[in-house]
C-alpha cells in the first residue's frame, strides 16, 4: 500500500527555541527510522507552510482538502500530521470538504514533540498507520485519530490540553481502537462516514474544495463569511449583544451566522425582552442563528423547555448533538459554497456526513 503523510506543523514536530516550542524541519528522518518494516511504501510531504495549529485559518483548510484531493489519486490513504489544538476544526472542515473521497484520511498529532521522552508521537502514528492500513475494515472518509482510537472527523473535539487522551467524540462512537497487537479493531456498527450522498449540498462543498468551485476569494477578506460565536452568561451585556447582531454603524456588518452557546438543552434567558428582541431582530433581518449547548454531552432540543422553545419561536434552529468545530466549519463552508438564507437554514437542519446523530422527539422534562 502507498501512504502520504502530509505534514502542517504542531507539537509532532516541534522543537525548542529561545521562543519555546516552534514548528520545525526533520519530520521525514523521524518517520524513516520508526516506521520500518512494513508492508507499506509512504512519501512525505510538506505543506506548503509549517506552523503552530494556532495559525491555521480557513484558507487552510481549503489548502489541506485540495492536496488530499489531488494525491488520492495516487495513494492508498493519507496521513494528516497536525497540531492538536486545531485539529478538530480541520478534520470537521475537512469531512464536508472531501465527503466524496473513497481512500482513509486520518489526521494524527501528539501532545510532545516526537524527540520528547514518553512522547505519544510515535503510538499516533502507528495507531493512525494501522487503521489506514487495515486489511479487514475499510477506514474510507475523514477521521481523527489519537490515544489508541480513531474518531469520525465531524464527531471529535478536543477535550484535554496535556493528557494524552486528547480528543474525545461526546456524542458519537468511534469508528475503531487499536487493540493489543497494534491493529485496527472497528466499534462503530459500520466503519463508513455516514455520508447523505443524495444531498445537492455534498457535490456542491465537494467542488468547492477547488478554488474553481468557490463563491469568494480568500484573498478578498471583506466578503468572507462572518461565522460569530456568541456565549449565553447569567450577566451578559445585552448592548454589546445588540452592537453585535444589530449594528448601526455602517461599516460593520451584522455576522452571516451566529452560534448562540446556550445553557443545558438549548436554553435561554427568555423573560428578558431586549435579549429575545434582538435575536428576533437578527433573524428577521436573514441571518442565521444556531444554538448549540455549553454542555458537550447530550446536544440541543429546542423543544424540551419553555426557555429552549422560546429560541425557536424566534427563529433559531437547532445544532442538535453536532460539536461546536462542526457547526461552525458546516457555516462557513456551505457560505464558501455560495448558499445563503432559506438553503443555509434547509442544510443546518440535515446531516450531511453524520455530524449529528439521527434525531427524536425529545423528551419532556420533569
Amino acid at each position: 500500500m502507498k501512504i502520504l503523510f502530509l505534514y502542517t506543523g504542531g507539537t509532532i514536530g516541534m522543537r525548542q527555541t529561545s521562543s519555546g516550542l516552534a514548528p520545525a524541519h526533520g519530520i521525514e528522518e523521524w518517520l524513516s527510522k520508526n516506521i520500518t518494516g512494513s508492508s507499506v511504501s509512504y512519501t512525505v510531504e510538506y505543506y506548503s507552510r509549517i506552523i503552530d495549529s494556532a495559525n491555521i485559518n480557513a484558507k487552510d483548510w481549503y489548502g489541506i482538502a485540495a492536496i488530499c484531493r489531488t494525491r488520492a489519486q495516487n495513494y492508498d490513504a493519507i496521513i494528516v500530521l497536525h497540531g492538536t489544538d486545531t485539529m478538530a476544526y480541520t478534520s470537521s472542515a475537512l469531512s464536508f470538504l472531501l465527503a466524496d473521497i473513497d481512500i482513509p484520511v486520518i489526521l494524527t498529532g501528539a501532545q510532545l514533540p516526537w524527540s520528547a521522552p514518553q512522547s505519544d508521537a510515535l503510538s499516533n502514528v502507528r495507531g493512525a498507520l494501522a487503521c489506514a492500513t487495515s486489511q479487514t475494515d475499510n477506514y474510507a472518509g475523514v477521521s481523527l485519530f489519537f490515544n489508541g482510537h480513531l474518531h469520525f472527523g465531524v464527531r471529535a473535539t478536543k477535550r484535554y490540553s496535556e493528557s494524552f487522551t486528547g480528543f474525545i467524540s461526546p456524542n458519537s462512537v468511534l469508528r475503531a481502537q487499536i487493540n493489543t497487537h497494534g491493529e485496527a479493531s472497528p466499534i462503530a456498527p459500520t466503519t463508513t462516514v455516514h455520508t447523505n450522498t443524495t444531498s445537492p449540498y455534498i457535490s456542491a462543498l465537494s467542488a468547492a474544495s477547488d478554488v474553481t468551485g468557490r463563491s469568494v476569494s480568500f484573498e478578498d477578506a471583506q466578503h468572507l463569511p462572518d461565522i460569530v460565536p456568541i456565549t449565553i452568561t447569567p450577566a451578559m451585556n445585552m448592548r454589546r449583544l445588540h452592537e453585535q447582531l444589530l449594528p448601526h454603524n455602517s461599516k460593520v456588518d451584522a455576522p452571516d451566522a451566529v452560534i448562540l452557546l446556550a445553557y443545558g438543552a438549548g436554553n435561554g434567558p427568555d423573560t428578558d425582552p431586549d435579549f429575545c428582541r434582538i435575536l428576533a431582530g437578527y433573524c428577521d433581518k436573514g441571518g442565521t442563528l444556531v444554538v448549540s449547548s455549553q454542555s458537550p454531552v447530550g446536544g440541543v432540543h429546542l423543544g424540551t423547555y419553555a426557555a429552549g422553545n422560546s429560541l425557536a419561536r424566534l427563529g433559531a434552529l437547532s445544532g442538535y448533538d453536532a460539536t461546536f468545530e462542526a457547526l461552525y466549519t458546516k457555516l462557513y463552508v456551505l457560505h464558501v459554497a455560495g448558499f445563503t438564507g432559506t438553503d443555509i437554514r434547509h442544510a443546518m437542519n440535515q446531516s450531511l456526513v453524520g455530524e449529528f446523530s439521527p434525531q427524536e422527539p425529545a423528551a419532556t422534562a420533569l
